[in-house]
């Protein structure tokens, strides 16, 4: 049975941190018989103002940042801008950007696994 410790810490802002630590175990596949967390386990920062949306996570020896949100017409919060940094001096940092349509409309049929839609009709081209 896997063991999670969690760790609330406070910290200056709106943010809530949460570190995770602990070793899990994986019985069903010998070959990963028991699965380590990395060194100092995960950390997330959580914005309770923001429907609890990860800010930033840092795991392994890289950090994913969210530098910017936005809110959907229906209120809920979404990253728009992130950062991907490294403690390896040798990787550049990575910049991702998120443009979200919220006025399309999806068919149910797109998510019918035994009929799936062909690909015409799932990217229409601009007129």
């Amino acid at each position: 049975m896997p063991r999670i410790r969690l760790m609330l810490r406070e910290c200056v802002g709106p943010e809530l941190r949460v570190q995770y630590t602990g070793q899990g175990t994986a019985s069903s596949n010998p070959n990963l018989s028991k699965i380590h967390a990395p060194p100092c386990g995960w950390r997330f920062w959580i914005d309770q103002a923001r429907e609890y949306l990860v800010m930033r996570w840092d795991m392994g020896g890289s950090s994913h940042i969210v530098e910017s949100v936005a809110q959907s017409p229906k209120g809920h919060w979404y990253p728009t801008h992130m950062r991907w940094t490294s403690s390896d001096p040798s990787i550049t940092d990575t910049f991702m950007d998120f443009y979200v349509e919220f006025d399309v409309e999806i068919p149910d049929a797109l998510f019918d696994v035994n009929k799936p839609m062909p690909m015409e009709e799932l990217f229409h081209k601009s007129p």
